[in-house]
């Protein structure tokens, strides 16, 4: 038997859900709509949006969601995209 084992990592692959809880947390972090919320409820509507979002945006190619990137990360796709 070795006396030693390599492994190699794997990268982290984060699934809707989870993309969508981390929005709603840093959504309610920055207190946005504090007083939006009553009930459980008005949080799982939100959770839906976010859900349904990170969803479609999934299911859609890139190349029609680069319009809708802020200014900064257009350069970075197109910096990226000279390299490739």
């Amino acid at each position: 038997m070795p006396e030693s084992i390599e492994v190699k990592p794997t990268p982290i692959q984060r699934n809707p859900h989870d993309v969508a809880i981390e929005l709603l947390n840093i959504y309610l972090k920055n207190n946005l709509y504090k007083d939006k919320f009553s009930n459980v409820d008005d949080l799982r509507k939100l959770y839906l949006e976010f859900y349904s979002t990170v969803k479609m945006a999934d299911s859609i190619h890139f190349e029609y969601l680069k319009e809708y990137l802020p200014e900064e990360l257009k350069k970075v796709v197109g910096e990226f995209e000279e390299i490739t």
